[in-house]
């Protein structure tokens, strides 16, 4: 799901043409694949408009009384909690983002748990996911930013992808059953064109943008994010076709590793993370900055354009930390030249202030 923050609308990026931007939403990809085969989905899968709309319809599905949230987590989620009038309740995290020891402990049956593969990584213990069952839990899998990772979820009942995170494609939730719990046969409708009208802009404005046409993309791509749709809805055609055949999804994985790496290498100091996991392809490089929004300003000027995920969506209870305030996540995707990483890494180790 969506809701990272770049900048204030008050205060947008200045971007132009004639320097490659690193970062940012992705527009048409340059070429198509020509090797490696589509993503294999299982076969319980839907492919529906975004990935709150996922939310959506599992919560509306199981008919949800209680649902519990990590205290970091995407503002977006809150859109079909709010649209089902659904109580929440948090649980906390330690500072490497997997729930802390106990915070789960009063979960009972027919509890709705949404556990999040943050940047990409596993962060659920397999004995967790097994005390959740054990205790009747429903448990989502909120893996949008870990749409390549190969780690297993055997537990979950639901997992959720959002593959414009990750490939260039304008939007899209998909949403995998694994519990038989029907949505299979859950009728969807066809996405609301006022939504299909500022997704498509914005993602041909960056399209153009990428070929050498000035276009400010950005104020399109915060009217998109400003119209998504929650509710039953199918995913567009175009983002379903580019899904299932545009890309070659194992050099997509390994490139974003190698940049990774190369990041950690130089960043090590500065990394929320350590070593990365065999069967991890990471969202990006998340960093802790005592002074985050003075880096990522920086390292716009030099157009290299890192969100925050995620800026705190709520108040959450007293003695919650959170990491909101000091998490950047630096950019490696498979667009980055080694040039952008070079730029990424000085600026980092000039202006940025570990914790």
């Amino acid at each position: 799901m969506n809701g990272a923050s770049m900048f204030t609308p008050s205060n947008p990026p200045k971007m132009s043409s004639d320097r490659s931007i690193l970062g940012g939403m992705f527009g048409f990809p340059l070429s198509c694949a020509s090797n490696g085969g589509p993503i294999v989905w299982p076969k319980q899968t839907r492919f529906m408009v975004n990935a709150r709309s996922c939310i959506y319809a599992i919560l509306q599905a199981v008919q949800a009384k209680a649902l519990l949230l990590p205290s970091h987590f995407c503002a977006s989620i809150l859109q079909p909690i709010q649209k089902l009038d659904l109580p929440f309740s948090f649980y906390a995290l330690d500072d490497q983002l997997y729930p802390q020891k106990g915070a789960l402990n009063h979960v009972r049956a027919g509890d709705v748990v949404l556990l999040i593969d943050f940047f990409g990584f596993d962060r659920t213990p397999m004995q967790l996911a097994k005390e959740l069952k054990d205790r009747g839990a429903i448990i989502i899998q909120d893996a949008s930013q870990a749409l390549l990772s190969t780690f297993g979820r055997p537990l979950a009942d639901f997992i959720i992808h959002s593959p414009r995170k990750t490939l260039g494609v304008p939007g899209g939730g998909v949403l995998v059953t694994q519990a038989g719990l029907g949505l299979q046969e859950v009728e969807l409708a066809p996405p609301p064109v006022s939504y299909l009208e500022s997704a498509s802009h914005a993602y041909l404005a960056r399209s153009r943008f990428d070929r050498g046409v000035q276009d400010e993309f950005y104020p399109s791509f915060q009217a998109s994010e400003s119209n998504q749709p929650c509710g039953l809805f199918a995913m567009d055609p175009l983002s379903l076709g580019l899904l299932n055949g545009a890309f070659d999804p194992d050099a997509i994985a390994e490139r974003r590793k190698l940049n990774y790496r190369v990041l950690a290498a130089a960043l090590a100091d500065f990394a929320l993370f350590g070593v990365l996991e065999r069967d991890v392809v990471p969202l990006g490089f998340p960093v802790l900055l005592r002074n985050r929004d003075e880096v990522q300003r920086k390292l716009a000027d030099e157009s290299i354009f890192c969100p925050i995920h995620w800026p705190q969506a709520t108040p959450l209870p007293t003695g919650f930390q959170s990491l909101s305030a000091v998490l950047l996540t630096l950019v490696v995707d498979q667009r980055a030249s080694s040039g952008g990483l070079e730029r990424t890494i000085e600026i980092v180790l000039r202006e940025g202030r570990p914790l």
